[in-house]
């Protein structure tokens, strides 16, 4: 019995020499905290590159540290403790940017900017009105979450006097959204010492204009049709 403790002992001991006293990542702790006994790690980071520094006995072989770039994501990283009988591993999986390119639907846009014009962008607010001059196109930028999403911008020119649709799509990994901006022309009212002077006309401007005028042309009939009797009663 007591030959089996001394040899459970010495075989404690000597794994406890060829293991890690710890491993950090930029200087700070990893999650869950370092234990020579756990394996699998996770760091958080917003940087492009980080440094993997170990702490290790005399005598021990450890591989995997150092300084390395990373990407958006997931990067995984393994550490190596060798010797002539074992080898661990200790692997740790650093996300860069984790928030912003895993938890926020890819097909979004981060930010939508038509040049001149502030439209207010929200990015889950799909649809926007824009009041233009003479120009014959809009120039849009924008930033998507993702790097794998892709964009498709049509109806950017070409514009009439009508409600004119540019429709920017926004292609994800596994969705899709359309944002709209409704592009309309100002309409020149009058002109003084060469300065035009334009009224953006709101469709509740067109109702009431619309309206003014059927009243106007029910006036009118109904003149001609007073005069008419008064006609045929003096004729009579």
């Amino acid at each position: 019995m007591k030959k089996i403790i001394v040899i459970l002992f010495l075989l404690f001991i000597y794994s406890d020499v060829y293991a890690l006293d710890d491993i950090r990542v930029n200087g700070e702790s990893l999650s869950p905290l370092f234990e020579k006994e756990v394996f699998v790690y996770n760091y958080f980071t917003d940087s492009d590159s980080i440094v993997i520094s170990v702490v290790k006995d005399e005598g021990e072989v450890v591989s995997g540290y150092g300084k390395f770039d990373v990407v958006d994501g997931e990067n995984v990283f393994v550490i190596k403790v060798e010797n002539e009988e074992n080898i661990l591993e200790y692997k740790i999986s650093v996300f860069r940017d984790y928030r912003r390119y895993e938890q926020v639907d890819s097909s979004l846009l981060e930010s939508l900017c038509v040049k001149d014009y502030d439209i207010g962008f929200s990015s889950e607010v799909f649809s926007y009105d824009v009041f233009i001059g003479d120009e014959d196109y809009l120039d849009i930028s924008y930033e998507t979450y993702s790097e794998n999403a892709s964009v498709k911008i049509s109806g950017n020119g070409g514009f009439n006097e009508s409600d004119n649709l540019i429709e920017i799509e926004v292609f994800g990994n596994n969705s899709s959204n359309k944002y709209v901006i409704h592009v309309r022309k100002s309409v020149e009212v009058f002109k003084s010492d060469n300065v035009s002077v334009r009224h953006e006309f709101s469709d509740f401007d067109k109702k009431v204009s619309a309206t003014g005028v059927i009243c106007v042309f029910c006036f009118i009939i109904f003149i001609l049709f007073y005069l008419l009797f008064l006609k045929k009663k003096k004729a009579c």
